[in-house]
């Protein structure tokens, strides 16, 4: 039997059963049933791969679509391909890594799985998907989409970014400069404009240091910002990589400007913008559009040429008339435009395609005898139609004192409709505030005799119990330790102690609080200043950090000896932590 990993998904199956076909666009092994489906290994792969499936198929809606992005609608196959290539080592090798866990981290990993393996461990399975999943994406350039590689210790947090949304993502909106997701850094200040989208814009300082950056999910995007005299140039980037300078220097302030990107593969998406140098740039607002089709243009049936994006079919002789109440708009050979109305009668509008303006434009009217919508160049329009150029203003119109619009409230139909504002009485004009006359709420009084502060019930005191070490100590040792299993604030440490016979500037102890799994120091103190032979208390209050989470497991207290200090008697350490 050939020796096989997933034939759609890899060029890899080897022997001479099969052969190389097109699947969606690329090279596959086409598929053969083999003559034994039941061998040992044709049944293992089987289960192999139907443990990945199951476990891929619980990704979240942000990677599926960074694989999308990255690798194209065939992703779920080629992905599978990476997991089995060279014959299975990358499954393999990321399996032996798992093997070498601690038993508590296996358990961890079996309990964060998505989904319950059925021919493995179902710890195993997902810790391989979790690191063939990131190596994978490490190949591309969506560096900052990229699942990160899983942590053997923290299978919770592999679990989170497994099933995560699109969190800080913009989707197809309009979105202005205050959205969280646009993250601006640097010397950015926010200027209000009327004109501006959302009433506001972001401005650089010119401190040159300025940067914003947003993630998106679409596959174009439109910047709006303000233009103005002096302004400079921002520069664009997608993925990282230099698209576009836009020139913000006008003559005149104009807000809500814009800038269009062309058409990207849709799918998530980094675009970054800073200044070019120090002179003022603007953001105001992001535009993203999510899928984008394209649209059909109706064939001609004859020989056609094109105005202004719109095809006109040129006719050999005049057509026949159209159907009533419609007109007819089209050329000859002579490039000509010509208009024909229901009778029959026909009109030469333009000389020629020249006619069309410089920027290919065409033009509408309503023809009130044929009640229909035609096409017209601005030189056929001007010879049909007078140019309006009524130049009207509102103000200078006539009868603007009548009550044409009634679907507004004047005084008569609001004052029916709504409370005037000198019917209400002011709250805080009324006499008497602060006489307690609603005794059926708590008042801090009433409050305090029913529940206990929160002040109260928020601070802990640590159960330090004997570590390594008993008292007296005379040499360096650990006396004491606690554990952890939350995070906790650190508040303060009072601890009594006493040096028998000698304690000076050269012979002292120092105490030393560690956290256990990072073996680092959060605080000490020296008892070199403090006299022998008398009992002293130290309280300190000062730590760094001064919180720690459950990932610490424990504190202990260390001593150490300097010189030849007398022996150190210790109670055990008082410590309180807020949780």
């Amino acid at each position: 039997m050939p020796n096989t990993f997933l034939p759609l998904g890899s060029q890899k199956a080897r022997g001479s059963i099969g052969k190389l076909i097109t699947y969606q666009g690329d090279s596959a092994r086409q598929y053969v049933i083999p003559t034994d489906a039941k061998t040992a290994g044709q049944i293992s792969v089987r289960h192999l791969f139907a443990d990945v499936n199951k476990m891929y198929r619980t990704l979240g809606i942000q990677q599926r679509r960074v694989c999308s992005t990255a690798f194209g609608s065939r992703w779920f196959s080629m992905l599978h391909k990476y997991v089995a290539d060279f014959n299975g080592n990358n499954y393999n090798d990321a399996g032996i890594l798992f093997d070498f866990f601690t038993n508590q981290q296996k358990s961890a990993w079996d309990a964060q799985a998505p989904v319950t393996a059925m021919w493995a461990r179902c710890g195993r399975v997902f810790w391989i998907c979790c690191k063939c999943l990131a190596d994978y994406q490490s190949l591309t350039l969506q560096t900052d989409f990229n699942f990160n590689m899983p942590d053997p210790s923290f299978p919770d947090a592999a679990l989170e970014e497994w099933k995560s949304g699109y969190e800080d993502v913009l989707e197809s909106g309009t979105w202005g400069d205050g959205t969280d997701e646009l993250q601006f850094s640097g010397a950015w200040v926010e200027e209000h404009a009327s004109g501006a989208y959302g009433g506001q814009y972001h401005q650089s300082t010119g401190a040159g240091n300025e940067d914003c950056l947003v993630y998106w999910l679409g596959s174009k995007f439109t910047l709006s910002f303000t233009k103005g005299p002096g302004f400079g140039e921002l520069i664009v980037l997608i993925e990282g990589l230099y698209v576009y300078t836009i020139d913000q220097n006008a003559s005149a302030t104009k807000d809500q400007a814009q800038w269009t990107s062309g058409v990207l593969s849709y799918g998530l998406h980094m675009l970054e913008v800073y200044p070019a140098t120090t002179a003022i740039v603007t953001l105001n607002a992001v535009k993203i559009v999510g899928k984008t089709r394209s649209t059909g243009v109706a064939k001609a049936t004859g020989s056609v040429i094109g105005l202004g994006g719109v095809s006109l079919e040129k006719q050999t002789n005049d057509p026949a008339a159209p159907t009533a109440g419609s007109g007819l708009l089209y050329t000859k050979s002579d490039n000509a435009l010509y208009m024909e109305d229901d009778s029959g009668a026909v009109t030469k509008v333009g000389t020629g395609i020249s006619d069309a303006p410089s920027d290919g434009s065409l033009y509408a009217r309503l023809n009130a005898a044929w009640q229909s919508f035609v096409l017209f160049t601005k030189a056929a329009a001007d010879l049909l139609y007078a140019a309006i150029g009524h130049g009207h203003s509102h103000g200078s119109l006539s009868g603007l004192g009548n009550d044409d619009h009634t679907q507004y409230h004047n005084n008569t139909r609001g004052d029916a409709r709504y409370w005037q504002l000198t019917q209400h009485d002011s709250h805080s004009a009324l006499g008497s505030l602060g006489h307690d006359d609603h005794a059926q709420y708590y008042n801090q009084t009433r409050g305090d005799a029913r529940y206990v502060p929160l002040s109260a019930i928020k601070r802990m005191v640590l159960p330090f119990t004997i570590y390594t070490d008993k008292c007296p100590l005379t040499t360096n040792g650990s006396p004491y330790i606690v554990t952890i299993d939350r995070t906790v604030g650190l508040v303060t440490w009072a601890q009594a102690f006493d040096v028998l016979t000698k304690n000076d500037a050269s012979n002292y102890w120092v105490f030393y609080l560690y956290r256990w799994m990072q073996n680092d120091v959060l605080a000490s103190f020296s008892t070199a200043s403090y006299s022998h032979d008398v009992k002293h208390e130290v309280i300190v209050s000062s730590f760094s950090p001064s919180s720690i989470g459950a990932d610490a497991i424990a504190l202990y207290i260390y001593c150490a000896l300097v010189g030849s200090a007398g022996s150190l008697y210790m109670a055990c350490p008082m410590f309180e932590v807020t949780c």
